[in-house]
């Protein structure tokens, strides 16, 4: 299993001519919120399930190592 690293990825670059600074490069990330709805096709309970373990899932800033005052998320809510 892969544990990506953005600061990795930028020293590569860098190696390759690509020169990006970690405190002047803003990153920008989409971030879904899951409503459940009454609408048909799925039983609610694995509704709830699915939008339970959406919530706990590891924030893209913590996955990517990304640095929290460089971000800017956009967010969307689905209702499912």
């Amino acid at each position: 299993m892969e544990t990506p690293s953005i600061a990795v990825v930028m020293e590569r670059c860098a190696a390759l001519g690509l020169e990006m600074k970690m405190e002047e490069t803003t990153f920008f990330l989409g971030r879904e919120s899951l409503l459940i709805s009454k609408k048909r096709g799925m039983a609610r309970w694995r509704k709830q399930l699915f939008a339970f373990m959406s919530r706990n899932a590891t924030p893209p800033t913590a996955y990517f190592g990304l640095p929290p005052n460089r971000v800017v998320e956009l967010g969307i809510q689905i209702h499912f």
